[in-house]
């Protein structure tokens, strides 16, 4: 029979590692979010920067932007075995904007928001099982100078 202090031994050496994964994942994504180059964010995120260019990665933006505070992005994928979905601007200082770590179960499917300073190029870096897919579409900014 198990004693309440092997029991809690048990549980908190389970916990331990079941965290330090994440730990590691976290400390391993922060240095992609402070690269300042595209090629330092892929090498930081993927140790690649060999993609292949498909239209299976679709991007649903407008083209031309409205609020450069919250331009609305829509990102799906029709690639078997996805695992992460990311987004880079490319002329950016820091051109990761996000990365979302999806599982076997779930829909290749990511909506958000991002923040664009002008007129530039969203990237999209599909990491499948067997290996890296992109696909590019140029946001143009609309200047509203009037305040409002």
């Amino acid at each position: 029979m198990l004693s309440r202090r092997r029991f809690i031994e048990t549980a908190s050496l389970s916990l331990i590692a079941l965290l330090t994964p994440f730990q590691a994942v976290a400390a391993w994504a922060s240095q992609a979010f402070k690269a300042n180059s595209l090629d330092a964010a892929y090498l930081q995120l993927f140790n690649s920067t060999s993609f292949t260019a498909t239209r299976k990665v679709q991007i649903v933006t407008p083209q031309t932007a409205k609020n450069p505070n919250a331009v609305p992005i829509k990102i799906s994928a029709n690639l078997p075995n996805v695992q992460s979905i990311s987004i880079f601007i490319e002329t950016a200082n820091s051109p990761l904007v996000a990365t979302f770590q999806l599982s076997a179960a779930t829909t290749p499917f990511v909506s958000t928001r991002i923040k664009m300073v002008k007129t530039d190029v969203l990237i999209v870096v599909v990491k499948t099982a067997e290996k890296l897919y992109t696909n590019r579409k140029k946001i143009s900014l609309i200047n509203n100078h009037c305040g409002s």
